[in-house]
């Protein structure tokens, strides 16, 4: 990682402080302002567009296809325990392959999107961080980048994924016949921590693809627990910015077209900001 100069502390003497202040200077920059949100805005207007045009008709119609099978499959179904008419288990047979493939279909159709918002993650979310790292002034070229993006991103979602299985399967343990221990609301929160915390160690890793693979993840750990007294409070001051502009736009009582306008003409700056306060904080840690 190249060293920079550090800025002399006048108003602040703490780490955090010297990486805020960092940040608001790095930050002034209108050509780097616009070209983050050209990048965000192009990631949700492709997901957009292809998904309201190409993935949701195609998902409508798997499940409305699947719906009328199942109500062709229970009206062949008798409603006694007496057995079904050969002509009804023919149908039955018919209707179970017809079933069977259309769920496969849709299943697929589902891999498909995923795989989808993954490149598209990748592609965007991993230039607006190259970016980032450019203004750091990092000697990390965009396709070395994305690469390491890509890896990063799927080693956290994995972790994600595993957390998730293991709150839902605690949850389920924790149910008494139909009592259930852990309320809906708990297990949402329960999630919403977990998400959390891989979005710390995530925001933190992104901030060293500068670094080889294992290097990223070795000093991710370092930085993220040898370091938490300064880059907890670095991420908690980020979702604190997010929460409360979210909180003030949903104050202003607006509709839904302008509140989604005014959502990206702050957020978005606030977006590119956060990646580079996260940079700086990183940076300073590990030097």
């Amino acid at each position: 990682m190249k060293e920079r100069k550090q800025l002399k502390p006048l108003l602040y003497t703490s780490l955090l402080g010297q990486s805020l202040l960092e940040s608001y200077r790095m930050f002034a920059d209108w050509i780097f302002i616009l070209k983050n949100a050209a990048v965000d805005i192009g990631f949700f207007i492709i997901f957009a567009v292809t998904y309201t045009f190409y993935f949701n008709p195609k998902i409508m119609e798997i499940q409305s296809s699947l719906t009328t099978l199942m109500s062709e499959m229970s009206a062949n179904i008798p409603s006694d325990s007496s057995m079904p008419t050969q002509e009804a288990l023919i149908a039955l047979s018919s209707q179970k392959e017809s079933f069977t493939q259309a769920f496969g279909r849709l299943a697929f159709l589902f891999f498909l999107l995923l795989i989808f918002i993954y490149a598209l993650w990748c592609i965007f979310q991993g230039t607006s961080w190259w970016l980032a790292h450019k203004k750091l002034r990092h000697n990390v070229g965009w396709y070395k980048s994305e690469q390491r993006f890509g890896a990063l991103s799927l080693i956290w979602a994995a972790i994600f994924l595993v957390l998730y299985i293991i709150i839902v399967k605690i949850s389920a343990m924790l149910t008494v016949g139909s009592i259930e221990l852990v309320s809906v609301e708990l297990l949402a929160k329960m999630l919403g921590v977990a998400l959390l915390i891989v979005l710390y160690f995530a925001s933190i890793s992104y901030s060293l693809l500068d670094m080889k693979l294992k290097e990223a993840l070795k000093e991710t750990f370092v930085v993220s627990i040898k370091r938490a007294a300064v880059a907890v409070p670095a991420f908690l001051l980020i979702m604190v910015k997010f929460y409360v502009l979210y909180g003030l736009i949903m104050l202003l009582g607006l509709e839904l077209v302008p509140k989604v306008v005014l959502g990206l003409i702050f957020f978005l700056p606030l977006t590119a900001w956060a990646r580079l306060f996260m940079g700086v904080v990183v940076e300073n840690s590990v030097k």
